[in-house]
């Protein structure tokens, strides 16, 4: 059995549950199927408290989350609506809170490709960031079906299914254009960006700074 597939199988399983009364009713730890661990009252005590605690300050933490995310949408609601508003600074409170938009270029690699040739490279730096669920890998390729190809191929070699490759393997091309350069090729009219190869977003942004006393 290889090592992705006892993970597997170990994952499946359900725990097992040991208690101790002098803990208290109806209080289990989880331990792994066939492990035998002796854990003193005491132990039992402490990992069960910090578990209590963990759980508590967790619940808060969601909480405030979602009304931080809530409060960040109405903020920038706001500031869409009533243009040149950009925040709030408080001496009273001692914070101060900006709200700004930010553009945001969005490429189509394939029409970039296309658009550019052979200028792409000199034009475009390219990462290429790989997620496996074994392992954790960071490798840079001009084409992304050769590298696929290649990790496919490894993974195979390690024994895993290749129906199951595409549950553990996942891969992403990140560009960064040297848009400078490139306005000044498109300005001077020797490449053409097909219609869709850039396209920009904007995106607002909330941050909050103590108000240093002065």
């Amino acid at each position: 059995m290889t090592e992705n597939e006892v993970v597997e199988k170990k994952r499946k399983e359900r725990f097992e549950a040991i208690a101790d009364l002098r803990v208290g009713k109806n209080i289990a730890m989880k331990i792994e199927p066939g492990s035998k661990p002796k854990v003193p009252s005491k132990i039992f005590r402490l990992f069960y408290d910090l578990s209590c605690a963990y759980n508590k300050e967790q619940l808060k933490i969601d909480s405030l989350s979602k009304k931080q995310k809530e409060r960040k949408k109405d903020i920038i609601d706001i500031a869409k609506a009533n243009d040149g508003v950009r925040g709030i600074i408080s001496e009273k409170d001692k914070f101060n809170l900006t709200v700004s938009p930010s553009k945001h270029v969005v490429w189509d690699r394939d029409k970039l490709v296309e658009s550019l040739g052979g200028r792409y490279y000199p034009l475009v730096f390219e990462t290429y960031t790989i997620n496996i669920a074994l392992s954790s890998l960071a490798i840079r390729k001009k084409t992304k079906k050769t590298i696929d190809k290649a990790l496919k191929k490894a993974l195979i070699s390690l024994g895993i299914p290749e129906k199951e490759i595409s549950k553990t393997l996942s891969t992403e091309i990140n560009i960064n254009v040297d848009e400078q350069y490139l306005n000044e090729l498109v300005q001077s009219k020797e490449i053409k960006l097909l219609p869709g190869t850039r396209k920009s977003e904007i995106i607002w942004k909330v941050r909050i700074d103590p108000l240093r006393s002065k």
